[in-house]
């Protein structure tokens, strides 16, 4: 059911981000922004080769699950040797420009087990879970990958001469997490043979790298301004832009549970009903506005208190930042719908074309902002791209898939947190849990004043959460 898919998903994620946010402030205290901001860069750049190791094999195969038109056994026997080719070639390129970049120093080593600690990531079939809607299974891996790791984090890192052992404990608990995804696929398909199939390789691929294309464009726009900034500034400008992206990100989570709960749920709605695609559409529009914009307000205005709170005094200078990609954040999440729903109706060259233009838009302009404004370029950049994102896959949707009025859709969610973006600035001075807390009452009642959801559409949204999924 979709109900258990999102308590289950929400659970996790939380759980996955909020262990990963702990991680990464403990990591900044300890190492200190300059070597903070160097793990970073360094994850960075990995996560271009993570994608290449993919090339959008793990979401095609989550698709065409979701949408029962393939034998489970017989794909993951054909698919699973297809994913160690991938990640075999990814994982050697990456190794070849570690060295070239950073030789046999401790960076270097470190970045060497980096690239090793990606490999189990790639190769474990989460995709299977995702694409059967079984949610609850995905979640508890995910919770266990990330409290263990956590933990060992915790035990064995307690100074920055210890950093190199960041990469070797995510090897650990990779290793043994890929051991349990592949105990519990025995469970519900026996034993999976592996097969070589080079044909069926190259019509997946020719099918998947419109998405792993996308998705590479996307890693490097959103990435290209810590790199960047390590080109023009020092790691410690990377450390600042970093810690205020950490609470975007921390923020963003409800993006994220949303887009890989109703990923498959949308790519079955496609086939099956548009309308209830478009329904399903609106509702999500809708309640991440409600969501997102008094938490924007509560960053903006105590955007100081919260950096050094979470961070210490160090990080005070990513302040400015956090309140730039604030913006981002709202924008982001406004759009949680608009590009996955291409991917998931099997139009990818729609989400491609999109991200090669946001990609050029990104390049031109950290480039000509980085250099003079640093932290403020970046932060400016990803405001400008993630605009035009919106725009772009918002006209693209109702051009191409279903009819949406964004301004009928969204008007009253916006009265709603501008109300509560102008109490707050009133009442400010009573402080980052005080104000809110005040506040918080007189949000909801608003929202139930200005019937941004009807009684309609929660008896829709009901049905929809508790229909069955059927597994094949």
């Amino acid at each position: 059911m979709i109900s258990r898919n999102i308590l289950f998903t929400s659970i996790s994620r939380v759980v996955f981000l909020g262990a990963g946010f702990i991680l990464n402030v403990y990591l900044s205290r300890v190492l200190g922004s300059t070597l903070f901001g160097w793990i970073n860069l360094a994850s960075a750049i990995m996560g271009y080769f993570l994608l290449l190791g993919d090339l959008g094999v793990s979401l095609y195969s989550t698709r065409e699950i979701a949408k029962k038109s393939v034998e489970i056994r017989d794909f993951l026997s054909r698919i699973i040797p297809l994913r160690f080719v991938l990640t075999g070639g990814s994982s050697l390129l990456a190794l070849a420009v570690g060295l070239l970049v950073f030789g046999l120093t401790p960076y270097g080593l470190y970045f060497i087990l980096l690239v090793l600690s990606h490999i189990p990531v790639i190769v474990r079939p989460g995709f299977l879970f995702r694409g059967i809607e079984r949610m609850d299974q995905l979640g508890t891996f995910n919770m266990f990958h990330q409290l263990l790791y956590l933990g060992l984090i915790l035990l064995v890192v307690t100074a920055p001469r210890d950093f190199i052992y960041i990469p070797v404990c995510s090897i650990a608990v990779g290793l043994a997490l890929t051991v349990i995804y592949n105990y519990y696929i025995h469970r519900l398909y026996g034993q999976v043979s592996l097969a070589l199939d080079p044909p069926f390789w190259k019509e997946v691929i020719k099918s998947s790298i419109p998405i792993g294309l996308s998705y590479f464009i996307v890693r490097m726009y959103y990435n290209a301004d810590t790199i960047m900034l390590g080109f023009f500034y020092s790691y410690k400008e990377v450390g600042l832009y970093s810690a205020a992206y950490k609470v975007i990100r921390l923020v963003l989570s409800l993006r994220v549970v949303l887009v890989f709960v109703f990923f498959p749920v949308m790519a079955r709605l496609f086939v099956s009903n548009r309308e209830d695609l478009r329904r399903l559409v609106i509702l999500i529009q809708k309640f991440v506005l409600v969501v997102i914009l008094p938490v924007a307000a509560v960053m903006v205005f105590y955007s100081d208190e919260i950096i050094v709170f979470i961070f210490g005094p160090e990080y005070l200078g990513g302040s400015l930042a956090l309140k730039l990609l604030t913006f981002t954040a709202v924008i982001l999440t406004a759009n949680t719908v608009y590009p996955a729903i291409f991917n998931a109706c099997d139009r990818s060259e729609v989400y491609f074309k999109g991200h090669m233009a946001i990609f050029g838009i990104n390049i031109l302009f950290n480039l000509a902002l980085i250099p003079y404004y640093g932290i403020v370029g970046a932060a400016a950049t990803t405001i400008l791209c993630d605009l035009f994102s919106f725009f772009y896959f918002y006209n693209q949707t109702k051009k191409l898939i279903i009819k949406v009025d964004l301004l009928a859709v969204a008007y009253r969610p916006l009265l709603a947190g501008a109300a509560f973006w102008a109490g707050l600035w009133l009442i400010r001075d009573m402080g980052p849990i005080t104000a809110p807390g005040v506040l918080s009452l007189a949000y909801v009642l608003l929202i139930l004043a200005l019937r941004i959801f009807s009684v309609e559409e929660a008896k829709w949204a009901k049905s929809l959460m508790w229909a069955k999924t059927v597994q094949n």
